[in-house]
């Protein structure tokens, strides 16, 4: 244990950033508009006098929405729990380094011996849950996604996004603190 001579400007930024990777993920992984598909219905813009009528129909990790109805993804594929078993295990990981550099900061907070292998578990921690982020992306690029019949949504990419700040939050963590320790 050393003494921390109180927080640096690196740690707060990197709390700020794990809290808001995680937060980022969490919203992305709990959407429904991970892929999305749209369909001009030319019947019924004939009835309205209109060219077309557009339906979106939005799929998730978890729930799919057909323009304003939202049902629960059934028949799930073993690709789509993989999807949804790594995404959760990026929300744990990343929860994790978050406590673990909150523990740290009000250790360095209140001025007290600060345990010297903390920022470490942080980096760790944070890479492990962009891994983790990054096999649920890839699995549902390789095996789910078509870009033939639709785009990629706005919850994928909050997602990826999620895993960036997570990845950046635990190296600005791991580097504020080992600067202070030395």
């Amino acid at each position: 244990m050393a003494l921390h001579q109180g927080p640096s400007i690196l740690v707060l930024a990197g709390l700020v950033s794990l809290l808001t990777g995680t937060v980022l993920h969490i919203v992305g992984q709990s959407t429904s508009e991970w892929f999305v598909v749209q369909s001009a219905s030319s019947a019924v813009a004939d009835l309205r006098k209109d060219s077309t009528i557009r339906s979106r129909l939005t799929i998730g990790l978890w729930k799919g929405c057909y323009s304003v109805e939202c049902f629960a993804v059934t028949g799930m594929t073993a690709e789509l729990k993989a999807c949804e078993a790594f995404a959760l295990l990026g929300i744990c990981a990343s929860l994790a380094a978050f406590c673990l550099a909150f523990y740290n900061f009000k250790l360095a907070i209140s001025r007290k011996p600060q345990h010297e292998g903390v920022p470490t578990l942080v980096l760790w921690s944070s890479i492990v849950a962009a891994l983790f982020i990054l096999i649920c992306l890839i699995v549902w690029g390789a095996t789910i996604y078509d870009s033939r019949i639709g785009h990629t949504g706005y919850s994928l990419l909050l997602s990826i996004i999620g895993g960036l700040f997570i990845v950046i939050g635990g190296g600005l963590v791991f580097v504020g603190s080992v600067n202070n320790l030395t």
